[in-house]
């Protein structure tokens, strides 16, 4: 399976992918304010990956009326690590 990832075209397309993400973020974060969703963001207190003052708050106000929510003991995996919280 490790292989796969290995490929010349898969590490072409991750290059590609890496490449465009900052200006498709910012395109997008355009559209928060026009979200119209229930929205709950939840972030690990102890996240290395993201930093939750820099990414998730921000995210959590520029989406109208979402709630912002910290598990303080736990790290970038939320959704693995405690799905019972989520």
């Amino acid at each position: 399976v490790f292989e796969f990832g290995l490929r010349p075209s898969q590490l072409r397309a991750q290059g590609a992918d890496g490449a465009a993400m900052p200006g498709e973020a910012k395109r997008l974060a355009a559209l928060y304010r026009e979200l119209k969703t229930r929205t709950v963001v939840i972030a690990g207190g102890r996240d290395k990956i993201v930093n939750a003052e820099k990414q998730s708050v921000r995210f959590a106000t520029s989406v109208p009326g979402a709630a912002y929510r910290v598990l303080s003991d736990e790290g970038h995996m939320l959704h693995y690590a405690r799905g019972d919280a989520i």
